[in-house]
């Protein structure tokens, strides 16, 4: 009897197998590829985060933040990394430092490493591609104290507005922030729009890469800057910072703040139209620089806004009162200078509402039987820390007769008709008269 050979294997199961082994290797690949990127992009985060705190550290030792090198250069150059700077400004003529005809303030080239003394890999991300850094070249002076500066960018840090200067949009294109002052960018692993070492990389399409095209040099690169999540049409790495962000990491709390960023304060008035009151340009500022912890007051007063749309002066008068709650300063609105650069909000605003020296003449009309009669108002006792009160709030008065006794709630209504009494809101009582 013959037996099969059954040591062999048909060219089906050949199949299978290459077919399994074809799964598996794809399968790797993927994996490998995937862990790739992890890796490329948790170098470039950790970069990214050493170049901002060397950024900080700067600002620190030098009151200021350094110029981008330049971008087409290589490790070989002996200028590649150092900041471009010619007569204590940015060099906005050198090769690989670009301006824009735009945005005329803005500087874009490299992270100039030597500068914030870092080794060189740290110009490059994960995909060994240069950063881009985008700053306002007036942050990158130290405050210049001459009240008439020669040059245009003379502001220095400290003393430049942190309002309107570089724009960053979300995925939605909804704006974040107005106020960024300097831009780190890693064009990810597409690398469009970067420069690998004296070459730039092809660039994105605005039908293709419409937001990665917001973030590349271009001739007319605007202030305006995309950040958002990794996607298959975005994979920049974007960092950003306000100047109170890093004036807050850097800790300089007493950097003062800048005059021009004190803005007309807005209420309404009785016939709900726009009153306005306007900060004054001096007082505690030199050279429009505030100081830490200073006040500035209006140099008006609140302004009354009397029943009849006449006069002045509103002691006596029961309806649209407005008067500041500043114990210090006679009615006038203030501010105040915080840490890291910020204005306070509004201090003592104008308040609508009404005065203690119309209680008499608004509460004498009561009758008797919510127990207050006008014997009682000659001698109510008011709390030592109120003076004047806003609409809707309330005044707790406290009977003082010889023969009265008790409290009275008022409140200053709402609709701008003085003070009023709710009944069962206290009355003044004999205190002769057994309950």
């Amino acid at each position: 009897m013959i037996r099969k050979n059954n040591l062999g294997f048909s060219f089906i199961e050949l199949s299978m197998v290459v077919f399994i082994f074809a799964i598996l290797t794809s399968a790797v690949s993927v994996i490998a590829s995937n862990a790739w990127k992890i890796t490329q992009a948790s170098i470039t985060n950790e970069r990214l985060d050493k170049v901002e705190k060397a950024l900080v550290n700067y600002l620190i030792e030098n009151q200021r933040l350094p110029c981008p090198a330049a971008l087409n250069l290589d490790k070989t150059n002996t200028d590649f990394g150092d900041e471009r700077v010619e007569s204590n400004i940015c060099d906005t003529t050198a090769s690989g430092v670009f301006t824009s005809t735009s945005a005329t303030t803005l500087v874009y080239g490299a992270v100039p490493i030597i500068a914030l003394q870092l080794p060189p890999e740290y110009a490059y991300d994960g995909w060994k591609n240069k950063f881009s850094y985008v700053i306002d070249r007036r942050f990158t002076e130290v405050n210049n104290v001459d009240s008439s500066p020669s040059e245009v960018f003379t502001e220095g840090f400290a003393r430049t507005s942190q309002s309107s200067v570089i724009t960053i949009h979300d995925k939605n294109l909804q704006t974040i922030t107005t106020d960024a002052i300097y831009v780190l960018v890693s064009h990810g692993e597409n690398t469009l729009g970067s420069y690998k070492e004296v070459v730039r990389n092809d660039l994105p399409t605005v039908a293709d890469q419409p937001d990665e095209e917001k973030n590349i040099y271009k001739a007319a690169f605007t202030s305006t800057f995309v950040d958002k999540p990794l996607e298959e049409d975005f994979d920049d790495f974007v960092r950003y910072k306000t100047k109170y962000e890093i004036a807050r990491d850097a800790e300089w709390d007493d950097i003062g703040c800048v005059e021009s960023e004190l803005t007309t304060y807005i209420f309404r008035d009785a016939g709900n139209a726009d009153k306005s009151i306007t900060f004054p340009t001096s007082g505690n500022c030199t050279n429009g620089l505030c100081t830490y912890e200073g006040q500035m007051s209006s140099t008006l007063t609140c302004p009354t806004i009397l029943e009849n749309g006449v006069g002045e002066n509103w002691e006596g008068y029961t309806t649209y009162h407005y008067f500041s709650k500043n114990p210090e300063s006679l009615y006038k609105p203030t501010r105040e200078c915080l840490k890291y650069g910020n204005w306070s909000d509004v201090l003592y605003g104008c308040v609508q509402g009404c005065t203690k020296g119309t209680l008499e003449t608004e509460l004498v009309t009561e009758t008797v039987s919510t127990g207050i009669v006008s014997d009682d108002l000659d001698n109510y006792i008011e709390p030592n820390s109120w003076n004047k009160t806003g609409l809707g709030e309330t005044a707790l008065l406290q009977c003082d007769n010889v023969d009265k006794s008790g409290s009275i709630k008022i409140v200053c209504d709402s609709n701008g008709a003085g003070w009023t009494y709710t009944s069962g809101s206290g009355k003044c009582v004999d205190t002769n008269v057994l309950p």
